[in-house]
């Protein structure tokens, strides 16, 4: 049985399964115009983290554009099966309009995908995460007009009981919904949802077996929204984007 440390990010890092810059210094203010004189280059994979979100971003506007690349290219190559380098890890949520690796038109190996309800984050989604986040991006998406967000913010304002296979999944939302409260705002549910990104963001952020490449700038957790009335994926961190 392989010890412990073997398992380890660092040591997958050490073995070369990616590249990685420790140039960067932060990794809130990197994502405020994530676009600005960072050309995207799909031939190679992403070695930052900035260079991971353009790759995101590039890919999410080809399928907005309905330019993605046939199914058959991107799921059927068997040279796509023949190495596993991620250039991101994404959590987003189970509601089968929001399937990341169509989102950003990634092919197999490009993306690690987790998908719960409401994006919430459990301990074994936490394990989960520090176990295949070799990619230097951690990406927690959420999206418009979550079902699942809207229900608990519907349970929780009005003290109506949940049905048993939610009150688990509300109770990881209700931090971000006592958020939501306090922000106030014409739509709570879509202001609640951002709040639930944001924790999670942080949450990892400083997980002890991710914050020493968060800080080094070789990892970036950043949170995005998908829109499902535009199809575009924006960062939260982006004081530009519109998120309503």
């Amino acid at each position: 049985m392989r010890d412990e440390k073997s398992w380890s990010r660092r040591a997958l890092l050490a073995t070369g399964a990616v590249l990685i810059s420790a140039t960067s210094t932060g990794c809130s203010s990197m994502f405020v115009n994530p676009l600005q004189n960072n050309p995207s280059s799909e031939g190679r994979n992403p070695a930052t983290p900035l260079q991971a979100w353009v790759r995101i971003t590039s890919g999410n506007s080809r399928w907005v554009r309905g330019g993605s690349r046939p199914i058959g290219g991107r799921f059927n190559r068997r040279s796509s099966l023949k190495t596993k380098r991620p250039y991101a890890t994404v959590l987003s949520c189970i509601e089968s309009t929001t399937p990341p690796e169509l989102l950003c038109d990634a092919e197999l190996g490009d993306l690690s995908v987790i998908r719960s309800a409401g994006g919430v984050l459990t301990p074994i989604i936490s394990d989960s995460i520090a176990l295949v986040s070799t990619a230097p991006l951690i990406l927690i998406l959420g999206h418009q007009r979550c079902a699942i967000v809207e229900a608990a913010y519907h349970s929780l304002s009005t003290g109506e009981t949940p049905p048993k296979n939610l009150r688990s999944i509300i109770q990881s939302l209700t931090p971000a919904y006592e958020r939501a409260v306090k922000s106030g705002g014409a739509e709570p549910a879509e202001t609640m949802m951002r709040h639930q990104v944001a924790l999670t963001v942080r949450t990892l952020e400083v997980d002890p077996r991710l914050s020493p490449f968060v800080q080094s700038g070789a990892l970036a957790v950043v949170g995005g929204y998908f829109s499902l009335d535009t199809g575009k994926i924006a960062s939260l961190a982006d004081p530009s984007a519109s998120y309503l």
